[in-house]
């Protein structure tokens, strides 16, 4: 179970998934822009179609998490579970023209999306280089639940490979964005 200690500096996460973006996509991200907002969850779109239960359970434990400590759900926070602290970075969206893409965070979203909640806080990143979606992209309320591990074509519909960011391979965006905190405060 996460036990929630306090809300983290935003300011400092948005940093820290700016500069991870970079680093992980030059071309995509050189200009990128990362504000903490609110997101209405109806406006957001996901290019994963299918969400594994055990990571939709988790992340509903965590929703209940932030209500009970009092925190809007997905501020920044510092989190631990004994023995480890971590930072637990909000949900990643691309501002697209009339809808949210959603980057990172889709169980949390999803979560969100099934308790009712019409808004959360997220990591909304703006860039005139952001490329369209590299595949179809489906609603939170469309979206599929499965208990057996997805294959690629269970959890994406007509992905275009050539222009595909994978963040959730071995959890790059969150490895890369706690690699950049860590290396901040060492100095």
């Amino acid at each position: 179970m996460v036990m929630l200690l306090r809300a983290e500096d935003s300011q400092r996460i948005c940093t820290a998934v700016r500069q991870s973006l970079r680093e992980m996509w030059p071309s995509s991200y050189a200009d990128c822009n990362v504000q903490v907002e609110p997101v209405e969850i109806a406006s957001v779109r996901s290019l994963v179609h299918c969400a594994r239960r055990y990571r939709l359970d988790a992340a509903q434990k965590l929703l209940m998490q932030f209500f009970k400590q009092g925190l809007a759900p997905y501020i920044s926070a510092r989190s631990a579970t004994s023995p480890l602290v971590k930072i637990l970075v909000p949900p990643v969206v691309e501002r697209q023209d009339s809808y949210f893409n959603l980057v990172d965070g889709v169980h949390r979203m999803v979560a969100a999306q099934r308790l009712g909640l019409t808004n959360a806080l997220g990591l909304v990143v703006t860039s005139e280089t952001i490329p369209a979606p590299a595949g179809d992209l489906c609603s939170l309320s469309e979206m599929s639940v499965s208990i057996a591990p997805r294959t690629p074509d269970q959890m994406f519909r007509n992905l275009d490979l050539a222009r595909f960011r994978p963040v959730g391979y071995g959890r790059a965006l969150e490895i890369a964005v706690r690699r950049f905190l860590s290396a901040e405060s060492d100095k």
